[in-house]
């Protein structure tokens, strides 16, 4: 079943100023998008300072450095915003591309957004259609870089300044992935709002006035003509979760983790699972029962139990899951729990794995786990090596195939240091 949802983008306002290799605040499995009452609004700043993630840039704490560069046309060429979720019992669409959000029709177009100006976008998204059971995962915004060009001031020294242009190269598109962590509830409201900060001094880190691709026009206009190394620096001066650019009709999906993002996830020694005590009974989990699967839940001091009367004909007919299970690629994980069964010798099948189809391990032996439950409680331990790096993992406690009452409690994964 569906619910119609009303989705509003709007106040994109502004102000002025990888490394890959073999934490949370909130306390729900994920925001529920088919909720009519919720509307979006992405609001873009620039700001002073590295970017920085307290989780993934909220609220966050930035250095007061001078900067160099005076802004004096700095539009987002904005033209397309997306949205990417897991879903339950319903698919409208390829989780994999996303669902657009704007431009409502689906078709391409390309609205300046002039960050200086604080330009506001407004998009009524009444007639989607959208599954109440679906987690929201990221935002997309997608940009049109095709030939853009940006301009400022660059004053090296108080008596001494010049115009800079940053002219893009043409048929080129940059893509900012945003975590739903990101979202700012605004109150009671149901308004969500998503701070997308520009950090203009990771970009002009990266600028070579007397570098190769820099030319100087003879109205003493200096151009520089922004290449693969500086597109990259383009990306990472955004507070998004990921980013990627391609080319213009091409399906480029190797979204790459910003920087401070990467920092965040790659920490040893934290356990990535949420409410792995069930103190706060379901929070961050998810339940789901399907071909032939019946079973309920309930909590209590021991964890939580979960008791199936129909256990279909598949393991996955009755799933206890957290989704947003962060990896790193080539990391080694260890994932722990203690579990029983109210009847000997049943097996349940735990592993991590991909949210939407093919929904592959992400162990890089592949390897599913399998955990022999009988009615004495029983510790299990598990080790295995990311194969790719994925913020939206997701742990799965696979309890089908069985008519009996499985209890875990005391679950945990975390990043080894060997």
């Amino acid at each position: 079943m569906s619910m119609r949802m009303k989705f509003l983008l709007l106040s994109l306002g502004l102000v002025s100023g990888i490394f890959v290799a073999c934490s949370k605040g909130t306390t729900q499995a994920g925001i529920e998008v088919g909720n009519p009452s919720v509307t979006v609004s992405a609001e873009f700043n620039v700001v002073k300072g590295l970017p920085s993630y307290a989780p993934l840039a909220r609220k966050a704490l930035y250095a007061l450095t001078p900067d160099q560069m005076t802004w004096t046309d700095l539009r987002l060429p904005l033209t397309q915003v997306r949205y990417f979720a897991s879903y339950y019992y319903y698919m409208p669409t390829d989780p994999n591309t996303g669902a657009a959000l704007w431009p409502s029709s689906g078709l391409d177009s390309l609205r300046p957004m002039d960050v200086l100006k604080g330009d506001t976008l407004v998009a009524n998204f009444d007639e989607m259609d959208i599954p109440s059971r679906s987690y929201l995962k990221e935002i997309v915004l997608q940009f049109n870089l095709s030939k853009w060009t940006v301009r400022g001031n660059s004053c090296a020294t108080t008596s001494s300044c010049q115009k800079v242009e940053l002219n893009f190269p043409d048929s080129t598109y940059l893509e900012l992935r945003y975590h739903h962590d990101q979202l700012e509830r605004v109150g009671d409201t149901g308004h969500v709002k998503l701070p997308v900060q520009f950090h203009a001094q990771v970009l002009l880190a990266s600028v070579n006035l007397s570098g190769a691709n820099v030319i100087v026009s003879p109205d003493s206009v200096v151009h520089v003509y922004v290449d693969s190394s500086l597109l990259e620096s383009f990306a990472q001066s955004f507070n998004a979760l990921r980013y990627s650019t391609h080319k213009v009709n091409s399906h480029f999906t190797n979204f790459v983790l910003t920087p401070p993002a990467l920092v965040q996830y790659d920490s040893v020694g934290v356990n990535r699972v949420q409410n792995g005590d069930f103190s706060l009974h379901g929070a961050n989990w998810i339940f789901l029962t399907e071909l032939g699967g019946v079973a309920d839940t309930s909590f209590s001091s021991d964890g939580v139990n979960v008791k199936i009367t129909g256990g279909g004909h598949v393991d996955y007919a009755v799933q206890w899951m957290q989704e947003d299970i962060e990896l790193i690629q080539g990391r080694w994980y260890q994932l722990k729990f203690t579990a029983k069964a109210d009847v000997d010798s049943t097996l349940i099948l735990v592993r991590v794995g991909r949210y939407h189809a093919p929904y592959d391990n992400l162990d890089a032996a592949n390897q599913d786990n399998l955990a022999p439950l009988s009615t004495v409680e029983k510790e299990f331990t598990f080790d295995f090596c990311a194969k790719e790096t994925n913020p939206f993992g997701r742990l799965e406690f696979n309890l089908g195939n069985y008519v009996r009452s499985v209890t875990i409690k005391n679950v945990s994964l975390i990043q080894q240091a060997f």
